[in-house]
């Protein structure tokens, strides 16, 4: 068996293979734009096959994260036949020693390999703030915090972490929201700190859905400036599904088990989901995951 990365001339055979093996008419099969948005590189595309007798017989998709290559998220990943050998497809990227590697939403069978490969694996939180929870009520310093709601982001000005991992550069932030040719993001800037979002709505309730977060949340006070954006631009919910290797502090809700938020609404779900994770690295650095990362957060 061979395998072989993706180029233009064979994006089609691929294309087919999704749509037969993996999900019928599925948003990469039907919108080439979202294919593109995910896995073009140049004149390349971040997806490997095996194939063999020249049939594909196992596929993997990831996602860079940067220019430079060195970190990367898996995307849908399937052997067609059992036996076909689709893990060494893993092999292959790992064998390039990237700086981290991760996976968000893991499957059954991703976790039983990424577990044996002893990768760390973890659960996203859900944090929050409503103006309809009481205790969220505004005392009299909520009149003038400050805070840039936008339609758009200036990435000149932009001071992006070194520190935290995946590494993420402009042209991943130009590329995976600026120029998405679906979704319609929006950014709101509090002290350090740019929120990443998208305005969605199910049960007359208005919601700020976060999906990034640019700047380091570690240790941060934002409920103030939170609840005034929210009471100023009449959105009834902030929230963010959030993960990170270190012990942190924000003054933000964390969903108890009893309350529903959901975070999937193309097409809607309403209904509470856990969101598990797993990831490699090769340094000693924070590792953080936003639902925004890898292909969590597309039209489907």
């Amino acid at each position: 068996m061979k395998i072989d990365d993706i180029i233009e001339s064979n994006k089609s055979e691929l294309i087919k293979t999704i749509n037969d093996h993996w999900k019928n008419n599925h948003i990469l099969v039907r919108n080439s734009k979202v294919f593109d948005l995910q896995h073009k590189n140049d004149n390349t595309y971040s997806f490997l096959t095996l194939k063999h007798d020249n049939t594909i017989k196992s596929f993997l998709g990831y996602i860079y994260s940067n220019s430079s290559k060195n970190s990367l998220w898996l995307a849908i990943w399937k052997s067609i036949d059992s036996g076909s050998g689709g893990v060494n497809l893993l092999f292959h990227l790992i064998s390039n020693n990237p700086e981290f590697i991760g996976v968000i939403g893991v499957s059954d069978f991703t976790s039983n390999i990424t577990k044996k490969l002893g990768w760390v694996h973890g659960e996203m939180d859900h944090y929050y703030l409503s103006l309809k929870k009481k205790k969220n009520s505004f005392g009299a310093n909520l009149n003038n915090e400050e805070y840039v709601f936008s339609d758009s982001l200036n990435l000149d000005f932009l001071k992006l972490s070194s520190e935290t991992l995946p590494l993420k550069d402009k042209e991943y932030y130009l590329k995976r929201y600026l120029k998405h040719p679906v979704f319609e993001y929006k950014y709101l800037s509090i002290k350090s700190l740019v929120f990443i979002g998208r305005i969605v709505k199910y049960q007359n309730s208005i919601i700020f859905h976060v999906v990034d977060v640019i700047g380091d949340l570690k240790d941060m006070t934002l409920k103030p400036q939170i609840l005034f954006f929210l009471k100023r631009e009449k959105i009834d919910i902030f929230e963010m599904m959030y993960y990170d290797s270190r012990p942190i502090n924000i003054d933000l809700n964390l969903k108890d088990e009893n309350e529903i938020i959901p975070i999937y609404f193309n097409p809607f779900e309403y209904r509470n989901i856990k969101i598990e994770l797993a990831y490699k690295t090769n340094k000693d650095l924070p590792v953080r995951f936003f639902l925004g990362d890898g292909d969590q957060d597309r039209p489907n």
